[in-house]
């Protein structure tokens, strides 16, 4: 039976539930993070809450030095090194929890703009409006390192971004 998928519930959500599904999220990329895998590809159909409040990932994950064939898939959880052709690391499926961090904090993506070149445009150049000043500001800052450009200024892997969320 298919899952409901994470972006299906109505956001915003309250900041207690989107750190606890945030922290499912992340818990589920661990796995394959500590298996030397990324995910790759953390679209809205690939990211399933289940009936405990754990999250089902779908997609086979991808192995070290594997990418993702981005012609097939959804560009707003694309991480700007994969957008430029780099290789990805499990950084990129950071960026990804930063994207659904923010959706569930503010009920819209970071990176808006409507044409597929523009909002690759936007994801490589533009910023995200801030986050509202009077959500938690461990939550603020968590979204904020997750969306940093720089793979080396976001979390190394999602192990690393649970311990700080």
């Amino acid at each position: 039976r298919d899952r409901p998928r994470l972006f299906d519930q109505k956001a915003p959500l309250a900041p207690e539930l989107a750190e606890r599904h945030l922290r499912a999220l992340l818990e589920a990329l661990a796995e394959l993070h500590d298996e030397g895998r990324k995910h790759g590809d953390l679209y809205v159909n690939h990211v399933r809450l289940r009936p405990d409040g754990r999250i089902l990932l779908r997609g086979e994950g991808l192995e070290a030095g594997e990418e993702l064939d981005r012609a097939r898939h959804n560009p707003s959880m694309y991480a700007p090194e994969s957008i430029r052709g780099e290789p990805t690391t499990p950084a990129s499926d950071v960026w990804s929890v930063g994207v659904y961090a923010y959706w569930m904090l503010t009920g819209s993506l970071p990176f808006r703009a409507v044409g597929l070149p523009e909002r690759l445009l936007e994801i490589l150049r533009g910023e995200p409006a801030p986050l509202d000043p009077s959500l938690p500001p461990s939550l603020t800052a968590f979204t904020n390192r997750c969306l940093q450009r720089d793979p080396s200024d976001r979390f190394a892997n999602a192990r690393e971004a649970l311990a700080a969320l």
